[in-house]
């Protein structure tokens, strides 16, 4: 592994990354960038909230529900791509809509950005108040 990544320096060391990136191949540049850290430990903190979720929802009293949708939420809110998903599971399982629905008022910052993004009923309308969002700002 070491020899791997003593490779990989050098040839990042000799202008090997953009090419890289063009040809959609990771690089390990900024894998310890304070931002990508708190990436993973979103993620992690993510998947433990949801583990805990689907264990305590099967308990008698199911309070583990919420934990387990602000869990997929913060992973979605540290992955991107991982919002799609979201907005198809919201899309197939109403029931599952309306316990997101139903978490939403209780959340905040990132989690709701990312409930009002995947929101399936409201993805266009969410699309255009945003482009009037940024149009009222260049317009003040």
């Amino acid at each position: 592994m070491r020899g791997e990544l003593r490779l990989h320096r050098q040839r990042l060391k000799n202008e090997e990354a953009p090419q890289a990136y063009a040809q959609g191949r990771r690089t390990f540049r900024n894998w310890r960038s304070p931002a990508m850290i708190a990436r993973i430990a979103t993620t992690a903190l993510g998947i433990v909230f949801f583990l805990y979720g689907v264990i305590a929802a099967i308990s008698p009293l199911p309070v583990g529900v919420p934990f387990a949708i602000i869990g997929l939420f913060m992973i979605a809110g540290a992955n991107p791509a991982f919002r799609p998903v979201i907005r198809s599971m919201r899309r197939r399982w109403r029931w599952f809509d309306k316990l997101v629905r139903m978490v939403a008022p209780r959340t905040s910052g990132v989690v709701r950005d990312v409930i009002a993004e995947t929101d399936p009923a409201g993805q266009d309308q969410g699309e255009t108040a945003a482009f009037a969002k940024n149009n009222e700002k260049e317009g003040s």
